[in-house]
């Protein structure tokens, strides 16, 4: 007969928030925004270049692969900060808003500046209308993440 002191002990108390939206989940998440994200970004691409014409040797319009790298790199970063905020919040939708929010404007700095020229050429010349198409995509892609992260992020 089993004592009790032979028997395993308890599990410790797991963090409800960790469950509520496990990694694996948030990457799910990240995948849908990936995805959707990345088809709306390439139909601005498509609509700035090819129907309203607009011709720009900046990096996203000269080279399209970059549309699909920047929308992963920082959609990736976007959901591990969802998922670190998960883990420590209580109300993680609101404070997710309130953080993607500061990253979509930490995210326009770039194009603020490049549209009073105070970007170096690095890549390219950055017209008005390249760069407000550059914008909408940021705008797409930020939508998209708030909106995809507590929905498919959740347990």
């Amino acid at each position: 007969m089993a004592t009790s002191s032979s028997r395993m002990p308890a599990a410790p108390a797991s963090d409800s928030h960790t469950l509520r939206y496990p990694f694996g989940k948030v990457m799910v998440a990240f995948a849908v925004a990936y995805a959707i994200a990345t088809v709306l970004n390439y139909v601005v691409w498509w609509v700035v270049t090819g129907l309203l014409g607009i011709e720009s040797d900046f990096g996203p319009y000269a080279m399209p692969a970059f549309i699909a790298i920047y929308t992963a790199l920082f959609l990736f970063i976007a959901a591990v900060i969802f998922w670190l905020l998960a883990k420590r919040s209580a109300d993680v939708p609101a404070m997710w808003r309130r953080v993607a929010l500061i990253g979509l404007i930490v995210s326009l700095i770039p194009n603020v500046a490049a549209m009073f020229g105070m970007m170096p050429p690095v890549m390219g010349t950055v017209t008005l209308a390249a760069n407000l198409g550059l914008v909408t995509m940021h705008l797409l892609s930020y939508l998209v993440a708030l909106w995809a992260f507590p929905r498919y992020g959740r347990a």
